[in-house]
């Protein structure tokens, strides 16, 4: 009898572990994936865009990203775009490190207005830069179809291309984060 419960154990095990693993049996012989970022915080904006990788291993693949990023309204408003290229190894099923290299160019407004609504001061300021970062999250792997996301990331600031207009304290920050960053995409 206990031949057979630990039988039982073990195959049950065997299938438990085969289905954990569903995602990186998924990945096997994937060469692209296409994914669109519906959500999310990326190098301490909100954004949303659309990305690219190239499989080079089931559990290795290069991408490139492409990000629009817009926050906030009256008193200060942000609007830019980024475009990153990375490296992505899963350490598991699901579980990933991403490193990659961005280009950022943001744009700012910052009001001041007064009680009868009549602005009073309007500073503006153009920024960008490149840097590296890392992040970590999750993506599950079906047979067609993915959905993952960035826990959490940061970025450090490399070099300032251009910085024109007022001072502005985003553009003081020479950290950035990502924060939740959801995307659904396909792989073939």
């Amino acid at each position: 009898m206990k031949y057979l419960l630990l039988c039982i154990i073990i195959s049950f095990s065997t299938l438990t572990f085969a289905e954990e693993n569903e995602s990186e049996v998924n990945r096997q012989d994937k060469n692209y994936q296409a994914l669109m970022h519906v959500g999310g915080s990326v190098l301490s904006l909100p954004s949303n865009g659309f990305g690219a990788y190239k499989y080079l291993e089931k559990n290795k693949l290069i991408g490139l990203h492409y990000f629009q990023m817009s926050e906030g309204a009256d008193p200060s408003l942000f609007e830019g775009r980024a475009m990153l290229a990375s490296f992505k190894e899963f350490r598991s099923n699901s579980f990933y490190y991403e490193l990659f290299g961005y280009y950022r160019d943001i744009d700012t407004t910052d009001k001041i207005k007064t009680f009868n609504s009549v602005t009073t001061f309007e500073g503006k300021a153009s920024f960008r830069d490149v840097g590296l970062g890392i992040k970590i999250g999750n993506q599950w792997q079906w047979e067609y179809f993915t959905l993952g996301c960035d826990w959490i990331g940061i970025a450090k600031r490399v070099a300032t291309l251009k910085y024109e207009g007022d001072s502005s304290d985003f553009f003081k920050n020479s950290a950035d984060l990502t924060f939740l960053n959801f995307y659904i995409g396909a792989s073939f």
